[in-house]
């Protein structure tokens, strides 16, 4: 065989030994993106479960409610604000829920860019969430009834539940968005 032709083989046999290789490394990758994605799903439903759960002693607290109109204006006071704080909390693990649950409907190309926001989004449900039970914890003590004080210890449990499912999400979600790097600092225009 000469030279020349040698070396065109030996060219498309690397080309072709490359191609495969890099086949093989793209459907590795793949695999590992579809069994990180896989692995969220059983959060998910747990995210959801738990949200049933926190929203069922909500639903308990609001036909509590109708009972306490007429009674102590403090009493009451207090009620609603730890009845408006758990809601909100709840309707953070909702949302959270509602996005999450999209997961197997994003296209694969997209599927850093949803991370990436997911990530975000559990970050900053993290923060509200745990905004709401130190407002919980607050209001919580002066709630005399003893029925409703188990309802809210109840709904506090569960709330802090789904703090640490978001952590837990948050976690799984990380290493398939997009890594972020520092802000730049603008720089100082000259006039």
């Amino acid at each position: 065989m000469s030279q020349p032709r040698f070396l065109v083989v030996l060219l498309f046999l690397s080309i072709l030994g490359c191609a495969t290789v890099g086949t093989d490394s793209l459907k590795t990758a793949q695999d590992d993106a579809t069994r990180q994605k896989e692995a969220l799903i059983p959060v998910i439903e747990q995210l959801y479960l738990n949200y049933r759960e926190a929203d069922n002693a909500y639903r308990d607290l609001r036909d509590l409610a109708m009972g306490y109109l007429g009674q102590s204006d403090s009493q009451l006071n207090y009620f609603q604000k730890v009845y408006l704080h758990i809601r909100h909390a709840n309707l953070l693990c909702r949302n959270q829920w509602e996005l999450l649950a999209i997961i197997n409907y994003i296209r694969a190309e997209a599927l850093t860019d949803y991370f990436t926001l997911r990530v975000r989004d559990l970050r900053r449900a993290i923060f509200e969430t745990e905004t709401e039970l130190k407002a919980l914890d607050i209001y919580g003590p002066f709630i005399e009834n003893p029925k409703v004080a188990a309802l809210v210890g109840r709904a506090v449990e569960k709330i802090r539940i789904h703090v640490y499912l978001y952590e837990k999400l948050l976690d799984r979600c990380r290493p398939l968005a997009r890594q972020e790097g520092p802000t730049p600092i603008p720089a100082a225009s000259g006039g």
